[in-house]
């Protein structure tokens, strides 16, 4: 565990054995008071009835018993909030490190090619280091956040925006990325361009993420297409990659940490179920057949109102 949530755990402890030892020592008392009668002015009860007094016991135990066993639900409670946050931490900081390390690599090999390259390929070197800069500072920021979308601290900024700037920007932003690599990333040419007001950097970071699946889920030479479609005051927009999602991974998508990518992995689709649904006031969902492929949609208002 890392030290800030060991140390309240072991408060959390400290406290509950505290509580515990009280109850201890009430049991304690109330058992030599119901035995040897213990003189009133020690303990403030009056001089009862034998019958009276194993009456008092039984009630006084039984109201001990349930208090411990409480205490015992609500330590229990504590130690499974603390496990689910220690284990939430880890994959997030697992799944940055990975995204980071990765693109810083391929930020220092071509700094390094750029050392030894002849001037006529500069420009080429120094246009892949400003693409994976830009790159590096979105794993940044999609970490962030995330981070700050899951303690309630994400703001919304909400400005009119166009459907097909976004999926152009997108586009441009991945066609370039390292996991375009031998794969087609398309614009639905049938798409509508249409205006509405949201926030344009969350609905950015979610269709960004259901690009980097599709991809990663594609094999080499397959296509990646976006678009973008109005259905009443509601706008769709549309990843589709030619694969099929199997049957027993479906209903797991959008779980914290399920991927089928390896450990450290799986936070896209839970991210954009939580941008969208907790934030833009939208939907996450999904199709997929081995005729069709897969097609991951977030819909969202035309309007987006506080």
């Amino acid at each position: 565990m890392s030290g800030d949530c060991l140390m309240k755990l072991n408060r959390e402890t400290y406290i509950f054995l505290f509580q515990f030892l009280i109850l201890l020592l009430f049991l304690a008392l109330t058992l030599l008071n119901e035995e040897f009668d213990l003189p009133y002015h020690l303990l403030g009860d009056p001089p009862v009835s034998i019958q009276h007094r194993h009456g008092e016991m039984f009630v006084e135990l039984t109201f001990f018993f349930f208090v411990v066993m409480t205490f015992f639900v609500i330590y229990k409670n504590l130690l499974k909030k603390i496990k689910r946050y220690e284990k939430h931490k880890e994959i997030l900081e697992r799944t940055f490190y990975h995204d980071i390390h990765n693109t810083a690599i391929i930020l220092h090999g071509f700094a390094r090619l750029l050392q030894k390259t002849k001037q006529e390929k500069d420009d080429t070197c120094k246009k892949v280091l400003y693409q994976t800069s830009q790159q590096l500072i979105e794993e940044i920021e999609t970490q962030r956040d995330l981070s700050y979308a899951e303690k309630d601290e994400l703001s919304i900024h909400p400005q009119q925006i166009n459907s097909f700037e976004i999926l152009t920007e997108i586009v441009e932003q991945y066609e370039k990325h390292s996991l375009s690599k031998n794969r087609n990333l398309v614009f639905n040419d049938t798409s509508h361009n249409v205006d509405l007001i949201s926030d344009k950097t969350i609905i950015k970071r979610v269709l960004g993420n259901m690009v980097k699946n599709a991809l990663e889920a594609s094999r080499a030479n397959e296509t990646v297409t976006l678009g973008c479609f109005v259905s009443g005051d509601e706008i769709e927009f549309q990843v589709h990659n030619p694969n099929f999602i199997p049957q027993n991974f479906q209903g797991s998508i959008f779980r914290f940490s399920f991927s089928t990518k390896g450990k450290g992995r799986g936070l896209g689709t839970y991210s954009m179920k939580l941008l969208s649904e907790k934030y833009l006031k939208g939907t996450i969902s999904f199709d997929t057949s081995e005729e069709k492929g897969t097609t991951f949609r977030a819909r969202y208002p035309l309007e987006y109102k506080h």
